[in-house]
């Protein structure tokens, strides 16, 4: 059985909109882990989000107590973040003209992204991921280098408030 737990997650440099989980292995005692270092990491941004990105996992995993080394931690970071284009289409009817036509009066279509982020801790013996965090969201394509590191920091703390699980 999987625990899910909607929490707001900012992916990348998110706005608005945003729908994340949280899942992890009940059978796991995570008061076990006490290293960590990275994995596999697909970056889909650019560098500068991604190395803020890692960079906010890491001040969140340091936080709840773990330590990062460099080769064989207790738990293993896997990180996949992209961004892809989305639409949203925006009818408004205004009264004029005859309705049964089912034609709105006025039509909007935005242009937007949609970033995702999922991150996975993995149990380095016996390489069974132990927990993963998802949030996938809009993103603002106009903010600034500082906002979105401001968002990507806000977004780990809410993405690890209930990380380690108080299951075991």
């Amino acid at each position: 059985m999987r625990a899910r737990a909607l929490l707001l997650v900012a992916s990348i440099c998110a706005c608005s909109g945003i729908r994340a989980d949280v899942e992890y292995d009940h059978a796991v005692d995570f008061r076990r882990f006490h290293t960590y270092s990275w994995g596999a990491f697909d970056g889909g941004s650019s560098p500068a989000i991604d190395r803020r990105i890692i960079a906010a996992v890491d001040a969140q995993l340091m936080k709840n107590g773990l330590v990062r080394v460099e080769r064989r931690g207790d738990l293993e970071v896997r990180l996949r973040a992209s961004v892809d284009p989305a639409y949203e289409v925006i009818a408004w009817e205004h009264g004029r003209g005859p309705r049964w036509l089912g034609m709105p009066d006025d039509v909007e279509v935005r242009r937007e992204s949609i970033g995702a982020i999922q991150v996975d801790l993995l149990d380095r013996v016996s390489q069974q991921r132990a927990w993963r965090g998802l949030g996938v969201g809009t993103v603002s394509t106009d903010a600034s280098l500082e906002e979105c590191g401001a968002r990507i920091d806000e977004s780990a703390r809410k993405l690890f408030r209930s990380f380690p699980p108080r299951g075991k």
